[in-house]
């Protein structure tokens, strides 16, 4: 089967065989989950937006030797330290709000302290250090200079985009290949430049928009879990599709088993945006502390990520109503097994359906 030429051009890019990306998913993929879906022809991609830089370095390390030569994506969070800390008053009435949960799982009150926030800067030195085939960002986008600093480097660069300004922006600053975050993605919402609320735009709503927008490759992302959404993404101008849940449930990833199951035993037919686990917008299934936590108070990212960090620990464990489990719309059409084998059966129903 033939591909249409303009995914022709994005495999021609990324080096990849087929046009479909694994979906960067940082707490779920792991070195060989995202080594596995690159042997098989797609691209892996890692998210270490919370790795230290020693973690990075010894993961890329492990990627480069599980892959034997083929690409893979690391994917960073582009965002500055928060500017505004919350004062200690604030930071009291988030850790009073959390305390009937972190009662229920067993968790200590935590102490006032504010997180050591990973600089993305820190997390661009390795990866030019070791000359990372392909990096992606989201959260926010790199100036033309790291852009070019990455392309002389040999890297390629892929950005996201959740609303048109956003894609044209990434455009201007030189990224090879953008992805379109709908609003049906699971994870944290990507957006930088426009409102959290204006850009929830629906997947194939925003791809043509976008494909009209912008010269460069794009890829669909949000609600595709087989290879019929990836042939409606190609249909639309999309040159290729990113799925990230489609795999979350892959035997290689590092969801713990109750997440797993969560993903078709009914809960992830309902889900929800919530900053209730990290302090920035996220699709997750909804359940008993985000409903409570729509009316109480949140800090901002990254601090109520760390006030949640025993939470979400210990919650998947001994009290799976309030675990955080980061899931797209499609979720209950997950299907399981090995890496492999799931990206196989997406390409082979995208070529029948094309």
């Amino acid at each position: 089967m033939t591909w249409p030429s303009r995914c022709n051009k994005l495999c021609s890019i990324l080096k990849i065989q087929t046009p479909i990306i694994q979906a960067p998913m940082a707490g779920i993929s792991n070195p060989v989950f995202t080594a596995e879906a690159s042997n098989v022809g797609i691209l892996g991609s890692h998210g270490v937006g919370y790795r230290s830089v020693e973690q990075l370095s010894n993961e890329v390390k492990e990627l480069f030797k599980l892959t034997d030569g083929k690409p893979f994506a690391i994917n960073i969070f582009v965002k500055d330290p928060p500017e505004v800390v919350p004062e200690e008053k604030e930071l009291k009435e988030v850790r009073d709000a959390l305390q009937q949960f972190n009662d229920a799982v067993g968790e200590e009150r935590g102490s006032s302290v504010v997180p050591t926030w990973q600089d993305y800067k820190e997390h661009m030195k390795v990866l030019l250090e070791h000359k990372v085939p392909v990096v992606s960002t989201t959260f926010g986008a790199l100036s033309e200079s790291e852009v070019r600093v990455l392309h002389e480097n040999g890297s390629v660069v892929i950005g996201t985009a959740t609303c048109v300004e956003e894609a044209v922006f990434l455009e201007k600053t030189g990224v090879d290949v953008i992805v379109v975050q709908g609003s049906e993605a699971g994870g944290h919402r990507g957006t930088f430049a426009c409102d959290f609320n204006d850009a929830m735009i629906g997947t194939m709503t925003l791809l043509p928009q976008v494909v009209d927008a912008v010269q460069v490759p794009v890829l669909a992302a949000g609600g595709i879990m087989d290879g019929r959404g990836v042939a409606a993404a190609l249909s639309l101008g999309a040159s290729g599709a990113c799925l990230g849940t489609a795999f979350v449930s892959c035997d290689e990833s590092s969801a713990v088993p109750d997440y797993k199951v969560a993903l078709t035993d009914g809960r992830a037919l309902k889900t929800c945006i919530t900053a209730a686990y990290s302090g920035r917008p996220a699709r997750a299934i909804c359940n008993k502390y985000t409903e409570a936590m729509s009316t109480l108070p949140k800090a901002p990212f990254p601090i109520q990520h760390a006030l949640t960090k025993g939470l979400r620990a210990k919650a998947p464990f001994n009290e799976t109503s309030l675990a955080m489990y980061l899931i797209g719309q499609g979720a209950p059409s997950s299907r399981g097994g090995k890496v492999a084998d799931v990206a196989r059966s997406i390409i082979k129903e995208a070529e029948k359906t094309l």
